[in-house]
């Protein structure tokens, strides 16, 4: 009877499957069907990948990504001081220019990048563009596109970037 159980523990044991591997991402709560959700998507299909993807604000995304709480991010831009902490991919899977949107009245040109210093120009919390921009007294972070968007429509800013 000994042998009977120690065989049955045994098979029990070699039977028991492997834990499967399961990722954490997000992406902004604004983008349930966007572009980095569907590429997110495309990872987990043809990598056969458990990915979960979870609905989080730009800001808090990037603090849970420093924190181990989530295991990646797409659409981030690399900057040297994001890299002592996250490990970026090469190439990256896009490049994106930095694009100022303004109001199709607006009569705002700019010659060079210092010159945004003079006008109130609006970005999501949390990121980081360039210093000309990062370090502008007027720059008005807020959480979302949709902020951006009003802001913008009730000439609160000058533009967005």
């Amino acid at each position: 009877m000994l042998k009977l159980l120690l065989v049955l523990y045994t098979l029990c044991y070699a039977v028991q499957a492997e834990p499967t591997l399961k990722l954490k991402s997000a992406v902004s709560p604004q983008y349930v069907a966007g572009l980095q959700h569907q590429f997110i998507n495309y990872l987990a299909e043809k990598s056969q990948l458990d990915i979960s993807v979870y609905y989080i604000p730009f800001a808090r995304r990037l603090e849970y990504l420093k924190q181990g709480k989530l295991d990646f991010m797409v659409g981030l831009f690399y900057r040297s001081d994001r890299a002592a902490l996250i490990h970026f991919i090469k190439p990256s899977y896009y490049d994106n220019a930095n694009v100022l949107f303004v109001r199709h009245d607006s009569s705002l040109q700019l010659t060079n990048i210092n010159q945004l210093k003079a006008y109130k120009i609006g970005s999501i919390i949390g990121s980081r563009l360039f210093n000309e921009y990062d370090n502008s007294p007027t720059k008005m972070a807020v959480g979302s596109v949709t902020q951006l968007i009003k802001m913008l429509a009730i000439e609160r800013i000058d533009g967005f970037i």
